[in-house]
């Protein structure tokens, strides 16, 4: 039976459009707005860290049924929730960390909005092409699953079939038999040796077959 291969494209691709974002991220507070190292380095793992987990949420909570939403709004919804909930949780983050850096907590709530729509582009991309992706190769199984379950049942048919031919050629091949011991003993005993043989190699055939699990 043929096995799904997962694509993985969606996933790739995200990471490294993730990957880029942060190092522009980190370049434009460094060189841009002139935070030291340390902090821009914070602020952009930070930043590309929590969204690739909120990535892996989705992937996780994409895998569950939900009857009676339309996907595409659901995966919209959620990842605008979620981008939500992780603006809210990255200031909270950044003010607890750095309460007297006046500087940077204000940067942070200037790019606030900034921040929320580009991880919210991010996280719907993702949402939604995965998606498409994942069904795409779901269908493409079905129907492999399909043909393959269409093959099994030809070869059945074809089974049942040799199965019924078999004992009129027996009948056949007995009559001959019969007809050429009176006429050519010899001929007669090799053709028992041939049918003999035939039977033997049919037998073994079947028992060396190769069946898929």
């Amino acid at each position: 039976m043929p096995q799904q291969i997962p694509n993985m494209n969606t996933r790739v691709y995200t990471n490294i459009f993730l990957l880029v974002y942060a190092l522009v991220h980190f370049l434009v507070m460094k060189f841009v707005l002139h935070f030291g190292y340390a902090l821009s380095a914070f602020d952009w793992g930070n930043t590309a860290l929590t969204i690739l987990v909120m990535i892996y949420l989705i992937d996780y909570i994409k895998a569950k049924e939900i009857e009676g939403i339309s996907k595409t709004i659901f995966l919209i919804f959620q990842s605008l929730l979620l981008t939500g909930i992780w603006v809210y949780l990255l200031g909270w983050t950044i003010e607890g960390l750095f309460p007297r850096n006046i500087l940077y907590i204000q940067f942070y709530e200037d790019s606030r909005f900034a921040r929320g729509i580009i991880a919210w582009v991010i996280l719907t991309n993702f949402s939604v092409l995965h998606y498409f992706s994942v069904s795409a190769d779901r269908e493409k199984e079905e129907k492999e699953r399909t043909i393959y379950n269409e093959q099994l049942k030809k070869d059945a048919e074809l089974y049942k079939l040799r199965s019924q031919i078999n004992p009129h050629f027996l009948f056949n091949t007995l009559n001959s038999i019969n007809a050429l011991i009176s006429i050519d003993a010899a001929r007669a005993r090799d053709m028992i040796q041939q049918m003999s043989q035939y039977f033997r190699n049919s037998i073994n055939k079947e028992d060396h077959q190769w069946v898929s699990m």
